[in-house]
């Protein structure tokens, strides 16, 4: 085996790459009134759902037993078009159903400071299942030179001519995130409140992508095959502090909120990759020139890894006012910092082509580079509006918009990019709650948007480019269309607890 085909076996495991990550801050909003605001609700929460959006507002509520449950039902729609090649679209329907919150209190009657509020909020919920397929007559591999021996001595040339190639494309990504934290407020005078949050949030993230090609030769009834499978699983769980602070006065509210760089705690991970190709790459004897098929194989797995997860500090301020008795109008907006380049998964060093000694033997090949796990996230700013209207003294409604910006940036790495989105969406809320002494009972609709008609390819299976020294029937990435459709219903339900 010569330095060329190191060279080539190096570009060839760039696949492993997708160069995009699921982050979207503001996707998912919890609680009966702050639900159907979208969570433009910084300045003016004023029920238990401000322990996540502002802490600082627990100071001014008069309820302080309230228990706050919410559900959203979601369809989610992905269509990315040629996203596995041209004329070959990537599509995924999902429907989720997502506890979105439950808060309540409670005293310690021991240190008699007031009571302790908990809560629990589902962060991020997003699941991704597709597949793609391609079936066509095409000379995709070419001619081996007395490829076969037929017996007596004698070969026959392989691959002569148009093979019936196939190829299949599967991805799998699912990711969940869930807060849980208990808050304290003190309340500094009339108009102003302080407040803390100490949440403990866990992470799951399973991505799962492979590839599996065949160019069948019937003449020779030979085939030529390529697979590629890259496997990441891990959990994590962390530690995140958010501190608030809550002005009121009367008709006007606002709010202002810090939360700090996430903490990591513990947390671990599985990650396995393989590449495996048969009849494809051909090279030649020195000594007598025959072309000689040589099959690659390579594969590692490494199990119970350490996991750095992080998210990054935000600072968010929002306002309310009142228009009139029954209208009032919400604003907020919410500044999330650059992560810098950071390795969440960092495997062990093992050689991943295990039975090619110049592979194996060369340190950028190694699986403590190619199985590497990293991430990073651009600054973003998302921003919102509502509108309040009581349209009966126990029924309000509520109109709410907020942007989404995708956090994605696209880095070079010999490892593995986590993710899958590379989008900005644009939610719309719209619902209605009604209530009386002690209860709560709200109903919405959500509807959300998003698109990217400059998107690179996932994996491009419909063009195989069999070149000297490749060994995996991949074409050349080219330009793609992302459109992301969301409808959701949201029902919750509120006790309001007197103390």
């Amino acid at each position: 085996m010569n330095k060329f085909l190191l060279l080539i076996v190096f570009s060839a495991i760039w696949i492993s790459v997708i160069t995009a990550q699921d982050q979207h801050y503001w996707n998912i909003m919890g609680g009966t009134r702050s639900a159907l605001m979208g969570g433009i609700v910084v300045g003016g929460v004023r029920d238990n759902s401000a322990t996540f959006y502002n802490p600082g507002a627990l100071g001014f509520i008069n309820f302080r037993g309230h228990t706050i449950s919410a559900t959203a039902y979601h369809l989610d729609r992905l269509l990315i078009e040629n996203g596995a090649g041209n004329g070959l679209d990537i599509s995924s329907n999902q429907l989720n159903i997502i506890p979105t919150m439950a808060a309540g209190a409670f005293d310690i009657p021991i240190l008699n400071i007031g009571p302790i509020i908990y809560t629990l909020i589902t962060k991020v919920y997003s699941s991704v299942k597709s597949s793609a397929r391609t079936e066509t007559i095409a000379d995709i591999i070419p001619t081996i030179k007395n490829g076969l021996h037929i017996g007596n001595n004698q070969f026959v040339d392989t691959f002569n001519g148009p093979e019936e190639y196939s190829a299949q494309y599967f991805l799998d990504v699912f990711v969940e995130e869930y807060w849980g934290g208990l808050s304290y407020a003190k309340k500094l005078n009339d108009n102003i409140s302080i407040g803390f949050t100490g949440f403990g949030a866990y992470t799951g993230r399973t991505q799962n992508q492979s590839v599996t090609n065949f160019a069948y030769d019937p003449k020779t009834t030979q085939a030529a095959n390529s697979r590629f499978l890259q496997y990441v699983d891990f959990w994590s769980l962390r530690f995140i502090g958010k501190f608030g602070v809550a002005l009121d006065f009367s008709k006007i509210k606002a709010g202002l909120t810090v939360t700090a760089p996430s903490i990591n705690l513990f947390g671990t991970a599985n990650v396995n990759s393989e590449i495996a190709s048969g009849k494809i790459l051909i090279v030649k004897n020195p000594t007598t020139g025959e072309n000689i098929p040589i099959d690659i194989v390579a594969s590692d797995r490494q199990e119970r890894l350490s996991v750095k997860f992080k998210s990054p500090m935000s600072i968010a301020a929002g306002v309310q006012f009142g228009a009139s008795e029954r209208l009032r109008f919400s604003f907020a907006a919410e500044w999330f910092l650059k992560q810098d380049r950071y390795t969440i998964i960092n495997p062990g060093s093992n050689p991943y082509f295990q039975d090619i000694p110049e592979l194996a033997n060369d340190p950028t090949l190694d699986s403590q580079v190619l199985l590497k796990v990293e991430d990073e996230s651009r600054s973003v700013l998302n921003c919102g509006a509502a509108a309040e209207y009581s349209l009966f003294s126990d029924i309000k409604t509520y109109l709410s918009f907020r942007t989404d910006y995708k956090s994605t940036t696209n880095f070079d790495t010999k490892g593995i990019h986590l993710g899958f989105s590379d989008w900005n969406i644009y939610h719309f809320t719209t619902g209605a709650v009604y209530s009386d002494e002690s209860n709560r009972l709200g109903i919405g609709f959500k509807f959300s948007f998003g698109k990217n008609d400059n998107l690179s390819q996932i994996i491009n299976i419909t063009e195989p480019q069999i070149g000297a020294g490749q060994f995996l029937m991949l074409g050349r990435k080219e330009r793609s269309k992302s459109k992301y459709l969301n409808f959701g219903v949201i029902l919750s339900y509120t006790i309001l607890l007197a103390d």
